[in-house]
Parts: C-alpha cells; structure tokens; sequence
C-alpha cells in the first residue's frame, strides 16, 4: 500500500513514511545487525547469532515496532502493511552462492504478499527441519 501514500499524499510523505520505518527498524535491532533500505518500499536487515527456530521472534519485534508507527501524528494514514519475508542461515558451508539467501527471502515475502499481505514467512537453510515458505 505503500504507492497509494505517494498517489494521494505525495512524494516528500512517502519519504517521510520511509524514514519512519527506517528508524523504527534501526532501534527495533542490535548495533551490529545491518539495517538498510534495499530498494523501493523494501528494507534488508542482515543479522547475525540466530539459532535455529528464533528467526520468529525478530519478525515478531518488527511488528511491535512497526505497530508502535500506527501512533505517531508525523505520518500520513493509512500506513502501508508489513509483509516480511526471511531466510536464515545456519551453515555457510551448505550454501552454494551467497544470492542464495537473498533470492530465498524474496520467495518468503512474495508468498507473504500472495497470502494477503501484512504476513510473514521464513525459512531456514542449513537445519534438518527447515520450515519453506
């Protein structure tokens, strides 16, 4: 829903919806996890320290955040959705290009927007019991 801010509300609120997000997401992770915009509407957080089954629990601490932006007067109504889309993984060694796991969060979060939007799907590489989008 993200166009549908820039169509009615202009370009400079889109930014600032963008800057929002940005932000909350910079306070939602740890210093040394890597937080970035990676194009468009879309944000890549690179993190680090996941063990097996806890990759729900960061997604659950992007919702509280983006949850806590339905309360702030500085951006413009509705807020666009979050749809995530996460691929963690265990053992480098398992994965035969680094793309892989880029290319494996995208297919998360287009099924994520398939189902509806305002979902999340994750897998994990490198585990015996992955969990695929």
């Amino acid at each position: 829903g993200f166009r549908e801010i820039n169509d009615q509300f202009g370009h400079s609120a889109g930014d600032a919806v963008l800057k929002a997000i940005g932000q909350t997401l910079r306070k939602t992770f740890r210093s040394y996890d890597m937080v970035s915009r990676f194009g468009g509407d879309r944000f890549a957080i690179l993190c680090s320290g996941h063990r097996p089954g806890e990759i729900d629990r960061t997604i659950d601490r992007v919702r509280t955040g983006m949850e806590k932006l339905q309360f702030s007067d500085s951006i413009p109504r509705p807020l666009p959705t979050v749809s995530i889309g996460a691929c963690v993984a265990h053992d480098l060694d398992q994965i035969d290009r680094p793309e892989r796991i880029i290319e494996t969060a995208d297919e998360c979060l287009y099924f994520a927007k398939r189902e509806g939007r305002n979902r999340s799907f994750s897998t994990e590489l490198g585990v015996e019991s992955v969990a695929a989008c």
